[in-house]
């Protein structure tokens, strides 16, 4: 009978310890664990590469929402959401722009994001997210870095 302690292909054993993976339906069709943080302080838009607020996930994510809490649409009060920390600067674009008082929410499968002001004003974000029991470490690469379209290389 196979055991939490058999460790799968190359260990002997016939059985290997099962956990779900990042492409494993049923874990995106059950209800998921609640996630939210909310008044994160957003790092002010940089020249430099890198940098940005990162919110790691506790699993996969099923949705995600974040909401840009900032109410003055004067003030430079955009937020920039990218899935993986190059997708955040210019000239590449590989973010999306939330406005003041308005929110973004998709079914993506991520185990992390990073969001930054648009401008030299720190506002504060929300973030919402429903979480499946799969381990961030079974996501491709764990993130999204170095994937065309989402980080930095075109």
């Amino acid at each position: 009978m196979a055991s939490s302690t058999d460790t799968g292909p190359g260990s002997g054993r016939i059985f290997g310890y099962h956990e779900p993976g990042f492409n494993h339906v049923g874990s995106y069709q059950v209800s998921c664990r609640p996630f939210a943080t909310a008044s994160v302080l957003v790092e002010a838009s940089g020249a430099t590469m890198g940098g940005g607020t990162k919110i790691e996930f506790p699993g996969v994510t099923k949705f995600v929402i974040v909401r840009n809490e900032e109410h003055d649409a004067i003030a430079d009060s955009k937020v920039r959401l990218a899935f993986a920390s190059g997708g955040l600067h210019e000239p590449n674009f590989n973010y999306i722009l939330i406005n003041a008082s308005s929110s973004f929410s998709a079914d993506y499968r991520v185990s992390q994001l990073y969001i930054m002001s648009d401008g030299s004003t720190q506002p504060k974000v929300s973030v919402i997210a429903g979480i499946t029991t799969i381990k961030p470490a079974r996501a491709p690469s764990g993130s999204w870095e170095n994937t065309v379209g989402v980080d930095k290389i075109s």
